[in-house]
C-alpha cells in the first residue's frame, strides 16, 4: 500500500495486487548496472524510511540545521574509507594464500 504525489498535486494509491516478486542476480550485472541498480534500492529504502510515522519525529527533532546532513556526510566518507581498507586486506589475504579465493582478481 502506498500513494505517489505528482508534480502536478495529484496523489495516486497503490497497492500490490498480486505478489510477482522477481528478483536480480547481482553477479549478472555490469559495472554500470549494478551501479544503477544500487542508487535504485537506496532510493526505495530512503523514501520508505521517509514516509515511516517516525520521519516527522525525526525531521522535528533535528530542525532546519545542516548538522545532521553534514555528520551523515562525514560518516559516508569514513565509511567509504574503511571499505577500501577492508577490500585491500581481503586481496592481500588471498595474495598471501590465507584467504581462499575461486575466482582470480579479486
Amino acid at each position: 500500500l502506498g500513494y505517489t504525489p505528482t508534480v502536478r498535486g495529484k496523489d495516486f494509491y497503490w497497492r500490490q495486487f498480486r505478489d510477482m516478486k522477481g528478483s536480480v542476480v547481482p553477479e549478472l550485472l555490469t559495472h554500470d548496472q549494478f551501479e544503477r541498480y544500487g542508487q535504485a534500492c537506496a532510493g526505495v529504502l530512503a523514501r520508505a524510511h521517509s514516509q515511516s510515522p517516525g520521519a516527522a519525529v525525526a525531521s522535528a527533532y533535528m530542525g532546519k540545521s545542516t548538522e545532521f546532513d553534514e555528520a551523515i556526510g562525514r560518516f559516508a566518507a569514513a565509511y567509504a574509507d574503511q571499505n577500501e581498507k577492508d577490500y585491500a586486506a581481503v586481496q592481500a589475504a588471498v595474495k598471501a594464500g590465507v584467504l581462499p579465493c575461486a575466482e582470480a582478481g579479486v
